[in-house]
């Protein structure tokens, strides 16, 4: 999945339309979320605590809606 999909999914989750909304509920500005949409940036680590923060999610499934998946470390 890519950012724009990650930002449509989380969107729902917390029951918004819009981006800026989106900006506003994880502390970003708005064309923060307008650049990772486009690729212009990546979705960071302090943008996943973010989202995390705000809706609850694992990092892990946050991290598998952006795309970015990573090997799972089991204690």
């Amino acid at each position: 999945m890519s950012a724009a999909k990650l930002f449509d999914e989380v969107k729902g989750i917390l029951n918004i339309r819009f981006d800026v909304e989106l900006a506003n509920i994880i502390g970003v500005a708005s064309p923060v979320i307008s650049n990772m949409r486009t690729g212009s940036l990546k979705v960071g680590n302090s943008m996943i605590i973010k989202i995390h923060e705000a809706t609850g999610l694992t990092i892990y499934e946050i991290r598998s809606m952006a795309g970015l998946h990573a090997a799972r470390v089991s204690a």
